[in-house]
């Protein structure tokens, strides 16, 4: 992975999330197209870092391992990206920094152009399945994956960035449509009786990126919960109660 030049740009402020998110915060390879992002609660240096490390921290084993390859970091003069912390972080992992000019956002036009892929469809989908768009942070992480494992006009035989990354194809299979309804199975030790439902009704709210498995949330729990076994109907979607999220609490299982 030639991750040479990379480009980076903050979007928001968004309503706030259900997990407490504010903003996001995108990393693009200009020699892949691949596309990493970050969610934040404030645009603080101090949480553009965090992101920065963790992303560094993912991608460490495809950076360049020869010296003489310069790793580039571009930015625009926004403050949350001027910080000696961030100078430092920078300086220690030998990479540099590059800034586009001042109101001049043609200069950092990847990382730009980003945002406009990736808000139409996560208005696309906060639309059609009537999720409250307080969900946007689970939309937004599902159709940044989506782009990674889309074919791309800008590289070799079309290939996906997933591809020009791993060097083998994207698993497609496991993607449903966000939003969609899903029954998520009850596992035995939250059966309250017998007659217990053996699967609740939920939402679908994309792959977990942690573990093998689908972010649901389940309404009536007002819990979002990752299952591994779960059943989709794709061209379903719950009626929403907006009162739902106010109170949202995140589980595992």
């Amino acid at each position: 992975m030639a991750k040479q030049h990379i480009s980076s740009d903050l979007c928001g402020p968004f309503p706030k999330s259900v997990d407490g998110y504010l903003y996001a915060l995108c990393f693009v390879d200009s020699a892949t197209n691949y596309l990493s992002v970050y969610l934040l609660k404030s645009k603080s240096s101090s949480e553009v870092r965090e992101a920065f490390n963790a992303f560094i921290n993912e991608v460490r084993h495809l950076l360049p391992k020869d010296p003489s390859k310069i790793i580039r970091w571009h930015t625009d003069n926004g403050g949350e990206f001027m910080s000696n912390d961030l100078n430092e972080f920078c300086d220690e992992f030998s990479i540099k920094r590059s800034f586009s000019v001042p109101y001049c956002p043609p200069q950092n036009a990847h990382a730009e152009r980003m945002w406009g892929l990736l808000l139409r469809p996560i208005r696309i989908m906060l639309s059609q399945s009537s999720v409250h768009e307080k969900f946007w942070s689970y939309a937004m992480l599902h159709a940044c994956a989506v782009h990674n494992v889309m074919p791309s006009s800008k590289l070799p035989n079309e290939i996906s960035p997933y591809e020009a990354v791993h060097s083998i194809k994207p698993d497609i299979s496991k993607f449903r449509v966000w939003g969609c309804v899903s029954y998520y199975l009850v596992p035995d030790h939250e059966l309250k009786s017998k007659l217990s439902p053996r699967a609740w009704p939920g939402i679908h709210l994309g792959l977990d990126p942690q573990r093998k498995g689908y972010l649901i949330y389940i309404p009536h729990l007002n819990k979002i919960t990752t299952g591994y076994h779960v059943t989709f109907q794709e061209h379903r979607f719950l009626t929403f109660n907006d009162k739902a999220h106010s109170c949202l609490r995140k589980g595992g299982s």
